[in-house]
């Protein structure tokens, strides 16, 4: 007889401090689990599934916020986005509610312009926002400047330049 189990509580008429304390944890997962209250009435439950979250996440990035500046909107580490992001099935309903009040972002007017300027070697990466060093990046791989010059000249990383790539 396993003392400290659910099944040595149910099943073996044991009601030491262990088995009591297992089952209460056990019941307490279930209301969890389920939404329902002591009583049987529902309550609004603590944790929510993550699937329209990750949706929601997928379009901000989509519409450029980056990993970190959406932990940082919700007050949160990186690397706590990604584990979030996925790992479980459900989360936290605040940080649920905390990343769905999280708007996207406009698109960004490219200056097609200095985009030119930069591709012909007449300004540098600092005075291009990541939207017209994205552009850059499509443009000059379009006239055969070879990838590793591109990443060295725009200071994009490789995945995300690897995701323009595959998108035009």
């Amino acid at each position: 007889m396993n003392h400290g189990t659910t099944n040595c509580y149910l099943n073996m008429p044991c009601r030491c401090d262990d088995c009591r304390r297992a089952v209460m944890r056990w019941k307490k997962a279930y209301r969890l689990r389920t939404g329902a209250g002591r009583d049987g009435h529902p309550v609004v439950p603590l944790r929510v599934p993550l699937g329209p979250v990750r949706e929601h996440v997928a379009a901000l990035m989509a519409s450029g916020w980056t990993q970190r500046a959406i932990a940082e909107e919700i007050g949160k580490k990186p690397t706590t986005l990604w584990k979030f992001l996925n790992g479980p099935t459900h989360g936290s309903r605040v940080t649920v509610e905390a990343l769905l009040a999280i708007e996207p972002l406009t698109p960004v007017e490219v200056d097609e312009v200095l985009v030119e300027r930069f591709v012909q070697g007449r300004c540098d990466w600092r005075e291009l926002t990541p939207a017209e060093r994205k552009a850059a990046a499509v443009l000059m791989d379009r006239r055969g400047v070879p990838r590793n010059e591109i990443a060295r000249m725009t200071r994009l990383n490789t995945k995300a330049l690897y995701a323009l790539w595959e998108a035009s």
